[in-house]
């Protein structure tokens, strides 16, 4: 979903990733978590039917902006 605000800006929605959600891991102290973003891949097909495929985590670099747990106001920036 992409908002457009009255100075012309364009903001992407956090759902820009279909088929993924953001998780995280612990750091070596409770206050440092790691991002990922864990991709749901669909299954492959082959000659004796379709296989499941385990998700696919790549590294989030996209910072608290698609973290649906936090509400962030891209015009007042980050807290």
């Amino acid at each position: 979903m992409t908002q457009v605000f009255a100075k012309g800006l364009q903001v992407q929605g956090k759902s820009n990733f279909p088929a993924s959600k953001k998780v995280y891991t612990q750091g070596s102290r409770p206050d440092i978590r790691v991002p990922w973003r864990q991709v749901t891949l669909t299954p492959t097909s082959g000659r004796f039917g379709d296989v499941e495929n385990a998700p696919l985590s790549l590294y989030d670099t996209s910072g608290p902006y698609t973290d649906e747990a936090i509400d962030l106001d891209v015009r007042k920036g980050l807290p």
